[in-house]
């Protein structure tokens, strides 16, 4: 399960940085619109302007970002067989033209792995691991280093140190979506009375908060289906005496017994955003969030100029 949950939280911010790649209007504009389209919850219509817009004349660049928001909205359908071959064609003809593209591969290969899940295809899912594999090995070295002493992981581009632990959650594993670093997470798991999954994302990007939040639901709807958020609103994070503000919500979902939680919360820090995705038992909630508010207080921020 985790696995997937690791995947899936990976898709919004590439869709997002492969929507802003294009300098030509119309060709941002399609893909803009398709990301709407996928995060109000209506991939049918953008599977229908993706398909349009192919053609076998189309340049690499462009043919690899439609394939790969057509790929997220065959999954978004539970296409799952015809996710698999959209996918397949996209992390190859990425392998094959565009092999720094990483964020399209990123998107491309996380689908394939969960599709192919889905439909017990093993050649397709191997091909995912791989990519997968590769992804973590080549941009996490240019986006993070860690002190062999203790454990403690340093982000590049912002500067940020994260601890070799916080309190129940440890086993730090990075994360990185962009070659420069400029987008990157560290991937925490609970224990003991707070069982999950706790991601800390640094991201620079112009966005604003809000936008942010809104497609960063698109990652939670990946996991959680068409389910609301059962709360949603302003989160206030008081460090070294000042107030951090921000936006956060709150999903449950699955079914009775084994139900879940998912959380995201976004805050901007001068040019970076800091965003909490959190996973975990609803049965842990109160436990879980109580420790995730005291990460959140105990976290080394960025100064907000």
């Amino acid at each position: 399960m985790f696995k997937h949950i690791l995947v899936a939280v990976t898709l919004f911010v590439c869709l997002t940085g492969n929507a802003m790649a294009f300098d030509d209007a119309k060709w941002q504009g399609l893909f803009r619109t398709a990301q709407t389209l996928l995060e109000s919850k209506q991939p049918a219509l953008a599977e229908a302007q993706l398909r349009a817009a192919l053609s076998d004349e189309m340049p690499d660049n462009l043919r690899i970002a439609t394939l790969t928001h057509l790929c997220v909205a065959l999954y978004l359908q539970s296409k799952h067989q015809e996710a698999v071959a959209v996918a397949t064609e996209s992390v190859k003809l990425i392998e094959a033209r565009e092999p720094n593209n990483l964020q399209a591969l990123a998107t491309s290969a996380s689908i394939l792995n969960m599709s192919a899940a889905k439909v017990g295809d093993t050649a397709a899912a191997t091909l995912a691991d791989e990519k997968l594999e590769y992804l973590k090995g080549e941009m996490v070295l240019q986006a993070w280093s860690t002190d062999e002493r203790t454990g403690e992981k340093l982000h590049l581009h912002s500067g940020i140190r994260f601890p070799a632990s916080f309190g129940t959650f440890g086993d730090p594993q990075p994360m990185a979506y962009r070659p420069d670093g400029s987008d990157a997470s560290l991937n925490y798991r609970g224990s003991g009375p707070t069982p999950g999954l706790l991601s800390i994302y640094v991201t620079e990007t112009p966005e604003t908060v809000a936008q942010h939040i809104d497609n960063a639901s698109l990652s939670i709807r990946i996991t959680a289906g068409d389910t609301a958020p059962i709360s949603q609103g302003e989160i206030s994070i008081v460090h070294g005496g000042e107030a951090i503000q921000g936006q956060q919500r709150i999903w449950e979902y699955g079914e009775r017994g084994g139900r879940l939680r998912g959380s995201v919360a976004v805050f901007q820090r001068g040019k970076y955003h800091i965003k909490f995705r959190a996973t975990y038992p609803a049965d842990a909630k109160d436990a879980f969030e109580e420790a995730q508010r005291k990460v959140m207080e105990s976290f080394s921020w960025p100064g907000a100029s």
